[in-house]
C-alpha cells in the first residue's frame, strides 16, 4: 500500500525519499538518501548520509538501516552494505575488525542471526540456501549455505543461480566453454551440464 518517492531539496539537485499511500498522501516524508521498496516482513531498506550517484538506485557511502510502514527506523543504519529481506533474512555488512557480515532477522534486533566468514552470499532463495561466491585461488567458485551458515553445498562451480522450484542452475569449465545443469538441493546432479 506505500509506494517510495523521490523528491529534490530546494536549492540542490539532491533528492531525498519517502513514501505516500494509494491516495498520494505522503505517508513518511521525504528525508533518506536513500529508500528501497517495502518487502513482505514489512520493513524498508534505507541510507543516511550516503551520495547519490548517477546510475540510477545507488549510494555511496552512508549508513545502511531499515524502517517500518509508519517511517520509523526499526534497525538503525549501522551497515555499510545492505540488502532487502527474502525469507525473513537480509544479508548486511557491519564495519568491524574484520569486517563483519552475514545475515540479520526480521526482528527489528539488528543483530546477526548467521555471521559469516564468506567472501560473498547471495539472498536466500525460495528455501533454506543461500548462494555463496568464494575466491579460490583466484578464481570464483560458487556453493550454497544453510540458515546456520553451515555450507552444503562445496563451491565447486564456476557458475551458479539460486535455487527455484527445489533446482539450481550451475555451470562447470571456462567461461567460453562452460555447460549448464541443473542441482538439486543436496548437490546431485539432475541434469547432467550440457
Amino acid at each position: 500500500g506505500l509506494a517510495r518517492i523521490g523528491k529534490k531539496e530546494a536549492g540542490n539537485s539532491t533528492i531525498k525519499y519517502g513514501y505516500i499511500d494509494t491516495k498520494g498522501n505522503i505517508v513518511v516524508e521525504p528525508q533518506f538518501d536513500f529508500a528501497d521498496d517495502f518487502s513482505a516482513s514489512g520493513l524498508a531498506r534505507i541510507n543516511i548520509g550516503g551520495v547519490q550517484q548517477r546510475v540510477y538506485g545507488t549510494v555511496k557511502g552512508g549508513r545502511y538501516g531499515y524502517i517500518n510502514k509508519e517511517g520509523k527506523i526499526v534497525i538503525n543504519p549501522q551497515f555499510i552494505l545492505a540488502k532487502d529481506f527474502s525469507e525473513e533474512l537480509a544479508y548486511v555488512m557491519m564495519v568491524g575488525t574484520p569486517l563483519k557480515r552475514g545475515y540479520i532477522s526480521a526482528d527489528y534486533s539488528g543483530e546477526f542471526a548467521i555471521e559469516l566468514e564468506l567472501s560473498l552470499v547471495y539472498e536466500f532463495s525460495t528455501g533454506d540456501l543461500a548462494l555463496i561466491d568464494l575466491d579460490q585461488n583466484g578464481k570464483q567458485k560458487y556453493g550454497y549455505i544453510d540458515r546456520s551458515g553451515k555450507i552444503v553445498i562445496s563451491p565447486t562451480f564456476d557458475d551458479a543461480r539460486n535455487f527455484q522450484f527445489e533446482l539450481a542452475c550451475v555451470g562447470t569449465g571456462d567461461e567460453g566453454n562452460r555447460k549448464y545443469g541443473y542441482i538439486d538441493k543436496t548437490g546431485n546432479s539432475v541434469i547432467e551440464p550440457q
